[in-house]
């Protein structure tokens, strides 16, 4: 490992020092979507209702962000030939779709908890599929919805700490 020294008794890995401003400016970034998010929250408390339907849900691993200490201890200072267990963390998402004035529009709700078995997440989002759920939206843009716990969500939507909420498409098919 390659160390930079600002004064003989200071020595600092070089690693560190270019990665902890872009875990710091991931982290800001990850508490303005919170914050964002929270506040939305409180102004859809005010919005029109529309029943919606889960049309499918899917599941994101949390440790493919920079936020994340798998991340880290994958990628960056883990020996090769030390022993250590991976644990990972899925977060389900349901997609839903609804009408407003005759358009269609649709919305992802995460789901409040992780797991460290993708099968789990999978069917805690497979459990609601076909649901109609309670959602709603921004008169001045249909196209925002929110699912509200006071409105039937099973808690507040999880922020991903992931930059995009959206999954990776690695194959589609149009059969």
């Amino acid at each position: 490992m390659q160390l930079l020294s600002f004064r003989p008794e200071i020595e600092l890995p070089v690693t560190l020092i270019l990665v902890a401003p872009v875990v710091v400016v991931s982290f800001l970034f990850y508490m303005l979507r919170w914050a964002g998010r929270r506040s939305t929250e409180v102004r859809a408390g005010k919005w029109p209702i529309v029943e919606a339907r889960v049309n499918s849900s899917y599941e994101l691993d949390e440790n493919q962000t920079i936020l994340s200490t798998e991340f880290w201890l994958q990628s960056h200072g883990e020996e090769e030939d030390t022993q250590r267990d991976y644990i990972p963390s899925w977060q389900p998402a349901i997609q839903y779709s609804y009408r407003v004035a005759g358009e269609i529009y649709a919305g992802t709700y995460f789901l409040p908890q992780t797991y460290t078995d993708g099968y789990l997440a999978s069917e805690a989002g497979k459990f609601w599929i076909g649901k109609t759920i309670n959602v709603r939206y921004n008169p001045a843009r249909p196209g925002q919805s929110l699912f509200l716990v006071k409105d039937g969500a099973p808690g507040r939507s999880r922020v991903s700490r992931l930059g995009s909420d959206k999954p990776y498409v690695t194959q589609i098919s149009l059969n």
